[in-house]
């Protein structure tokens, strides 16, 4: 579970309740883990590689961390590149960015998203940049694949292999292809659509933002499922 400044592990006393049925008492905290650039954390994903690994997108530092969860410690900081989106503070070993927080207008890319792609591979979306670019941890280099879009989140690929993500003012999930081309866009009846995530088959949850909601779309049906 994230937060906006730390991650928690969940025990899960029973992993299929009956339908509509979520007990409480079976879920505990098993730890929780902190750390000095857990500061404006948006997303937190297990790692294809390893389950003791976790891969947090924070956007104070402008990072992907990735989390050794078995040992509660941080074991890698990656930096969006100064080379593509600017420089702001330099990260050192005794910042605190609780105490001491880069907010949006200083920060040099608001990353909001980082999801693994597979052992190596994160994909990650900015929101300043309007950009989807993708980490590989074999030897931490950058690739941006696009870049323009107001508002860009939750850069995701689904079961298919496709990378996706929310085209938030537009109010539409983009299908982009890794040479930065667009292969389709599905339009919801969002005005921000902040966030979007592949459930299973064509069914995609929504983060409706301007209405409040979390929509279940199936886009092959062009249809609210719930």
């Amino acid at each position: 579970m994230a937060y906006e400044d730390s991650i928690e592990i969940w025990i899960i006393g029973q992993k299929n309740w009956p339908r509509g049925k979520v007990n409480k008492h079976e879920i505990r905290v098993d730890k929780r883990i902190d750390h000095p650039y857990f500061a404006g954390i948006h997303t937190l994903y297990p790692s294809k590689k390893n389950e003791n690994f976790a891969i947090v997108s924070a956007s104070a530092p402008d990072s992907v961390l990735v989390v050794d969860l078995e040992n509660s410690v941080v074991s890698k900081v990656l930096r969006l590149p100064a080379e593509l989106y600017g420089r702001n503070y330099t990260l050192t070993s005794n910042m605190n960015l609780k105490s001491h927080y880069i907010n949006n207008d200083f920060q040099t890319t608001h990353i909001n998203s980082a999801y693994p792609v597979d052992d190596n591979k994160i994909v990650v979306t900015t929101l300043i940049q309007g950009a989807l670019g993708q980490f590989d941890l074999s030897n931490d280099s950058f690739n941006e694949i696009c870049s323009g879009f107001v508002g860009c989140h939750g850069g995701r690929v689904n079961d298919c292999g496709e990378i996706y993500f929310a085209d938030s003012t537009m109010g539409a999930i983009i299908y982009i292809h890794q040479d930065g081309t667009i292969l389709r866009r599905f339009a919801t009846n969002s005005r921000w659509l902040h966030d979007v995530q592949h459930i299973t088959e064509s069914v995609y949850a929504c983060a409706v933002a301007d209405l409040n909601e979390l929509q279940l779309l199936d886009i092959d049906k062009n249809e609210i499922v719930f």
